[in-house]
């Protein structure tokens, strides 16, 4: 959907500061980038994937005296520094909602970059160590390990998706496997790995994940004890596979069809 300079301008009034920018990162116990990433996931939602990148570009840019320099990020993430710089989990949030508007608008190579930006970010730096001192109340909220889980997993299959849609099977298959084994609790990523070795041939591997999945189905179903940020629920909404009980009936049939000797 088409966006004029107003609706931009509006975008760009939600993220004015509120006093100095380390007291607008949690103004009264809220927390203002999860905030603002709520916003970004509700336009691309809408189908505003262009002003959901100006809220995002605009939230790194206020924020960005209080963030590493990304050249010393890359720098130590290349020399094994163990003594990463702290970066905000919503960093890495942002940049998963740009990849996201990209695909909305249609721009594949962008988007992956986004993504891959969002993983360097969550894999090579380390979380902010308990001795610096009490995590703002914006940490508090997004850096659960189920928290930070999902959103590994939602970037490494956004992008595996990616990879998909651009007909490049065995890459979508290494993000595949890795979503699941960074976040076990994903059954999303698993429904889309069965897909993945079932279109790559590789046949005894994806009758184990099934097996694997139709017994899960079988077992009682547990109520989630944690919650996560709003907009990361919309992200993996929108990575979620078809019904999960038609694949795996469809797989049920692929597994009848005679194999090719």
């Amino acid at each position: 959907m088409p966006t004029d300079g107003k609706d931009r301008g509006r975008c760009r009034a939600l993220l004015r500061p509120i006093g100095p920018v380390a007291g607008w990162l949690g103004v009264k116990g809220l927390c203002m980038p999860e905030i603002f990433l709520e916003a970004a996931a509700a336009l691309i939602q809408t189908g505003r994937a262009q002003d959901a990148l100006t809220v995002c570009e605009e939230l790194l840019r206020r924020t960005s005296s209080l963030l590493p320099k990304m050249p010393l990020l890359w720098k130590n993430a290349r020399k094994g520094t163990k003594e990463s710089p702290h970066y905000p989990p919503w960093v890495s949030a942002t940049y998963l909602l740009q990849g996201q508007a990209w695909v909305q608008l249609g721009v594949p190579k962008q988007a992956i970059s986004e993504f891959s930006r969002c993983l360097e970010l969550l894999f090579r730096v380390t979380p902010k160590d308990k001795e610096q001192g009490p995590a703002s109340n914006c940490e508090q909220v997004c850096t659960s390990d189920e928290a930070l889980q999902q959103l590994q997993a939602a970037a490494l299959i956004s992008r595996g998706l990616e990879w998909v849609a651009s007909g490049q099977d065995t890459k979508a298959l290494q993000d595949f496997l890795l979503s699941v084994q960074v976040c076990p609790g994903n059954g999303d990523a698993s429904f889309h790995l069965l897909q993945t070795l079932r279109r790559l041939d590789r046949r005894d591997e994806a009758t184990a994940l099934w097996r694997r999945l139709e017994a899960q189905t079988k077992l009682p179903q547990e109520n989630a004890t944690w919650s996560l940020p709003l907009y990361l629920e919309t992200c993996l909404s929108w990575i979620r596979p078809p019904d999960r009980e038609t694949l795996l009936e469809e797989y049920r049939t692929f597994l009848l069809e005679p194999c090719d000797l």
